[in-house]
């Protein structure tokens, strides 16, 4: 248990949760970014409801 006290904190820049896969119950983090665009676009979203393409308005 000693090594873990000496491990370094990381700060990340961009926010993520911590999820668990329904299907086969592996553990993973879900990074969440945020860019601006010029005009809006039509895409695919998710299970989660994010998209890699397509954009959400502002609220």
């Amino acid at each position: 248990m000693a090594q873990y006290s000496r491990r370094r904190a990381y700060r990340h820049a961009t926010p993520f949760i911590r999820l668990q896969s329904l299907s086969n119950g592996q553990s993973f983090c879900l990074w969440i970014g945020k860019s601006a665009v010029a005009a809006p676009l039509a895409g695919h979203f998710s299970t989660y409801g994010l998209s890699r393409t397509a954009t959400v308005p502002e609220f």
